[in-house]
This record gives C-alpha cells, structure tokens and sequence, in this order.
C-alpha cells in the first residue's frame, strides 16, 4: 500500500486486479479503501481497480480541517486519472464521484455508486422533506458542536452504520469511530450545499455515462429521494434496491453488490 504525495497531502492507495480497464473506488466517511476489498476481488477480471484512503482515513495523512473536505477528496481523484475510467463510490465518496463526473464527464466510462448522500439534491427538488430530515439530523450536529464525540459517534451509526448496536460494537472499533467523528462533520457542509452546480444546467445533466444507483431497503429514508432526484438529473442512471441491505451494503453485501455490477457492466 503506498503512500504518495497527492494535491499536497500524503496519501495511501491500494490496487486490486489486472483487468484491462482501469477504476477508481471512493470510500465512504470512517471507512478507508480496504472497505472495497470483497466487492473489488470479484471484479479484478474485468478491472485494474485502484482506490484510496481519504485524508484523516486508513493510512492516508490526517485531515487539518482546512478548506472544504469534498474538494480535497476531488483533487486527490483527480490524481490518479489519466486516461477513462470506471468509477465507483460509496456514500460520502460517491459524492466526490459525482464531482468529478460533473467537471470531467468525458473521463467517466461509468458509475456504480451506493447510496450517496447528496442531501441536497434531494431536499432541493422536494423541500416537504427539510422538517423530517432536520428532525433526525439535528441532534447528530447539537451533538457535534458541543463536543460530543461519543454522542455523535452513536447517533451517526445508528442511521448509517450496518445496523450492530453501538454497545456491540468492538471496543477498539468504537474508540476508532468517536477519534474520527469530527471528520463525519467536515462532510457535512458539501452534502447541503451544491456550490459545484451539479443539479443545474451543464451539471451532471451533462454526464451521459451509465450509472447504476444502489441503495439498502433498509436505509435511511433520505436516500430513496437522493437517488430520485439523481435519477432525474442524470440521462443514463438507474436505481436498484437491495431487499435485506442498509447503507454498508457494499461491505456487509459485497457479493450481490458485486453480482448486480457485473451484470451492469456486461450491458455496457
């Protein structure tokens, strides 16, 4: 797993397969690349599939809470991209996949995200959702702002964790959980906002790459929305539900995720 100086940060990256087309796996908030490893294995025929850890995640440099934490993670995409690639993304890092298919949509061969938490696009296209989801939102955000830490680590893992309850949960991977928290919170702002113009004219309306959206049944209720107004937006993207998963399905549902995207890039 090297570690490379990339858009001014020193950051880890691991590579799965030797297939003949290159793709570039984001991972989601406290995760880190290995979180691809089973879904990226069953697809090393087909893919060189590289991925990185996000700034303050895995072995990547910790992140010094300056500047916006989406674009750095854009830049450092943007680092390993030279030629089309497939592009896949899991919750916060399926965001800065949709931002580098809005400001490079001729790179992009493909997406396959899971569940990315766009709120914004959602919240946008329909504002009757602003009270349900501020009412669940809220009290990870008074929790983090008052320091919180093993407060909002809870709260935030009990929408979007793979569903253990927090007590259950490894000592060590809690301690872990609540160290990291305060980067859940560096996510927060980009989700809300859209200051890249992605949902406008000349957005990701202009990214014409097939896109397979996958989401858990059993997720939280924004992402149906996000997916929707994603659906909506882009020419070329479907949804699939998962019947039996949550928001981790591309860990805790490595193979039928992996199955689904198989069948998808065998349509290409």
């Amino acid at each position: 797993m090297p570690i490379t100086h990339r858009a001014g940060l020193d950051i880890n990256d691991i590579t799965i397969g030797t297939g003949p087309e290159p793709a570039l796996m984001i991972h989601s908030s406290l995760s880190n690349a290995r979180s691809f490893t089973r879904l990226a294995t069953r697809l090393s025929d087909r893919f060189t599939l590289t991925g990185f850890d996000l700034p303050g995640h895995g072995a990547s440099q910790d992140w010094t809470f300056a500047g916006d934490f989406q674009d750095a993670g854009l830049a450092i995409a943007e680092t390993f991209v030279t030629q089309p690639v497939h592009l896949i993304g899991h919750s916060f890092g399926a965001t800065v996949a949709l931002r580098f298919a809005a400001k490079f949509p001729q790179l992009v061969k493909s997406m396959v995200l899971f569940e990315p938490v766009f709120f914004f696009a959602a919240l946008s296209r329909d504002p009757d959702l602003n009270a349900p989801y501020e009412h669940m939102h809220q009290p990870f955000v008074d929790a983090l702002e008052a320091g919180q830490a093993e407060r909002a680590a809870e709260l935030f893992l009990s929408d979007w964790g793979d569903g253990t309850a927090w007590n259950d949960l490894p000592e060590a991977f809690r301690a872990s959980v609540i160290k990291r928290i305060p980067l859940v919170g560096a996510g927060v702002p980009p989700v809300h906002a859209d200051r890249a113009n992605m949902m406008a004219l000349g957005g990701l309306d202009q990214v014409h790459a097939p896109t397979l959206l996958m989401r858990g049944a059993a997720s939280h209720f924004m992402m149906e929305h996000i997916h929707a107004a994603l659906c909506y937006t882009l020419p070329n993207a479907r949804d699939h539900v998962l019947a039996d998963a949550g928001h981790m399905l591309p860990v805790t549902h490595a193979d039928a995720c992996a199955k689904l995207a198989d069948a998808f890039y065998s349509s290409l």
